[in-house]
């Protein structure tokens, strides 16, 4: 009895703790910039100050489908992760964003809200966008974007996967940045 106690204490301690719901592959949010890097042992630090405020893991090279390339950005608030964004890498006539796109409607079924929109401000900058698509899934608020215009220095789509907890508690200071 004495060795399963020993061995089921162990094991705990090896298991990281949940951290909170899953924004994008296996991180969640409210993990630390260990239990990330643990994972993705390749993410480079950028102390990046932005929106955030606690830099960010990036991980480039990542191809969501073959053929289309994207850098995934873990943000960090108060050293745990507040957000995953996944940006495409730039292209003319943006490259992939229409495939995507497709991934994600056969994935997540139809986005709760669509628009197409100029111009505009989102969580991390202003782009001029074309499409928008919203969907929820389990307490997180994912948010897709077709954009134009960005040629191949820009972003021909990106993807935002943030806790609906924490959107909700921006909201009410930033309607003017499209929350």
């Amino acid at each position: 009895m004495r060795k399963i106690v020993i061995a089921l204490v162990m094991a705990g301690l090896s298991t990281p703790a949940m951290a909170g719901e899953v924004l994008w592959q296996n991180v969640e949010a409210g993990m630390t910039i260990d239990q990330v890097r643990a994972l993705y042992p390749d993410a480079r630090f950028e102390d990046d100050a932005g929106f955030w405020g606690g830099g960010r893991l990036d991980i480039r090279n990542y191809r969501p489908i073959p053929d289309c390339s994207a850098t995934a950005r873990i943000h960090f608030e108060d050293d745990a992760v507040g957000a995953v964004e996944v940006r495409g890498a730039g292209a003319y006539g943006g490259r992939c964003s229409s495939e995507i796109e497709e991934m994600l409607k056969e994935k997540y079924g139809e986005p709760r809200e669509s628009d197409q929109k100029w111009g505009g401000c989102t969580v991390y900058s202003c782009m001029t966008q074309t499409w928008l698509s919203i969907w929820d899934r389990g307490g997180v608020v994912m948010r897709y974007r077709r954009l134009h215009g960005q040629g191949l220095v820009g972003a021909s789509w990106v993807m935002e996967y943030i806790p609906e907890a924490r959107l909700n508690s921006l909201r009410p200071g930033n309607d003017d940045v499209g929350l």
